[in-house]
């Protein structure tokens, strides 16, 4: 006799089978749709708690001058994460449940105003990614028993806020991750895990990323099929995980958030439990994948060969490198500058994102 759970998660799995059959590859278009479809779902289901955090936001926003800002990384303190999730689900296309594994969290500060500007999270990497593989070239053993999968950590996200990613704020954020100084995450990492921090990995949502191209610092390194979630609606990704809680399959716990248990985890879950494999539920979307390396010997630390040898370089570098290669010379453009001029704060306020969701699609 099958639980009313166990009904509903293959109800699900079966519409998600005739999705998948009709969209068996995502285009450009339709990913987008979808997204904000899911996004908006999120910013409703969580309409409460973000409000609670809304007018703080706001506020920092508005005392930004877009013109003299000075960027720079800071780690996350957990007391603040309710404005980490704020800006992260507001500020991105794509929807945020949650990390599981190892997780750094970050925001870009304007030191000026001391507002945000933006939010970095990077923590545990995939599994299986076949370009980066092939780019370290280690096998199993390196891989997984010499514990060269925890030296690389993958940056889940990186989104600037608006108008920071017009002043290609993101190339900044992405760019100032790869140091080795004392406040580097290549450092908090070890500090807090025991391992070093050899790589990083980036996947971006369309394929190869304007946000992350002409970076000395990120290596792009082709484009792989990856598995999508946005055909997840948020009710039926409630369903699931009442579903894995009743199995004992779910194994996350808050991050001191409202937030938990990725998507792509989830579905990873059922499709085990089930005995479904992943790729009859889930359309194929194309993703870029990036590296940067945060040592100068990256592959044989990875494979435990050799401790890191430094890059000796600081976030001050990353700061003079984006004012100079990037932030004047956007500055400059006066159509850059009627955005700045253009750009309402308010825009930022959850109702206006879930209106805003709606004129997008």
């Amino acid at each position: 006799m099958f639980s009313p759970e166990t009904r509903e998660a293959a109800r699900i799995v079966e519409k998600l089978h005739a999705y998948v059959q009709e969209h068996p590859t995502e285009d450009k278009d339709q990913k987008r749709q979808l997204l904000q479809q899911r996004k908006k779902e999120l910013l409703l289901h969580h309409r409460q708690e973000l409000k609670a955090t809304e007018q703080t936001v706001i506020r920092h926003l508005n005392r930004i001058d877009w013109t003299q800002i000075d960027p720079v990384l800071v780690f996350a303190e957990p007391s603040r994460y309710d404005v980490w999730v704020y800006l992260r689900m507001i500020a991105s296309s794509a929807p945020y449940t949650g990390r599981p594994g190892r997780m750094l969290r970050l925001f870009c500060v304007d030191m000026v105003s001391r507002a945000p500007l933006g939010v970095v999270e990077l923590g545990s990497d995939l599994q299986s990614l076949k370009l980066r593989d092939d780019w370290i070239g280690w096998d199993k053993r390196e891989k997984y028993e010499l514990g060269g999968l925890q030296r690389v950590a993958n940056v889940s996200t990186c989104v600037p806020i608006q108008p920071f990613g017009i002043l290609c704020g993101g190339k900044f954020m992405s760019d100032a991750l790869v140091t080795d100084d004392k406040t580097s995450v290549a450092s908090k990492w070890r500090a807090k895990y025991g391992d070093p921090l050899a790589l990083l990995t980036i996947t971006s949502l369309y394929g190869k990323s304007s946000m992350y191209n002409r970076l000395p610092t990120l290596e792009y390194l082709g484009t792989t099929m990856g598995l999508g979630t946005a055909q997840l609606t948020q009710d039926d990704y409630v369903a699931l995980k009442r579903y894995a809680l009743q199995i004992g399959r779910t194994g996350r716990t808050k991050n001191r958030t409202f937030l938990t248990t990725s998507r792509n985890d989830l579905l990873d879950v059922i499709c085990s439990e089930l005995h479904v494999p992943r790729e009859r539920i889930s359309t194929k979307t194309p993703k870029g994948v990036y590296v940067a390396s945060l040592c100068a010997n990256p592959r044989a630390v990875l494979m435990g060969q050799e401790a890191p040898i430094p890059i000796n370089r600081t976030q001050q570098d990353a700061q003079t490198y984006y004012r100079e290669r990037w932030y004047q010379m956007r500055l400059a453009k006066p159509e850059i500058r009627a955005q700045l001029d253009a750009f309402e704060p308010d825009s930022y306020r959850v109702d206006a994102q879930i209106e805003l969701c709606d004129e997008r699609r």
